[in-house]
């Protein structure tokens, strides 16, 4: 009887430290779906974040695009206006040429004019 009670109490304390050894398990059972939570939301924060920067980066090249499309607005503008420019300047040339030919043979013609009075003032007081 004795020897039944001593080895009923050898296996109630392998019971227990089986019992305590499942305890640790489950423990670290916890610990770990606990940390794989964490994780998680680590892992939930990380991409989150990530698509707010690649909607800021959307946002950016939006700007860009309509920055550059209003460069190019700008710079046909700009074209626009350089070719009105030479063509007021090409008009402006033409009209000082013809307004300095006409003036250059009118002060011919007057010149040969005056030659002629000289001229006939020489012969007349001769």
């Amino acid at each position: 009887l004795n020897t039944l009670f001593r080895t009923s109490n050898t296996l109630l304390g392998t019971l227990n430290t089986l019992l305590c050894t499942l305890d640790t398990l489950l423990g670290i059972l916890n610990t770990l779906f606990r940390t794989s939570n964490t994780l998680l939301g680590t892992l939930n924060t990380l991409f989150r974040t990530l698509n707010t920067l690649l909607g800021s980066l959307n946002t950016l090249f939006r700007a860009l695009d309509t920055l550059l499309g209003t460069l190019n607005t700008l710079f046909r503008a700009l074209d626009t206006l350089l070719g009105t420019l030479n063509t007021l300047f090409r008009a402006l040339d033409t009209l000082l040429g013809s307004l300095i030919d006409t003036l250059l043979g009118t002060l011919n013609t007057l010149f040969r004019a005056l030659d002629t009075l000289l001229g006939t003032l020489n012969t007349l007081f001769r």
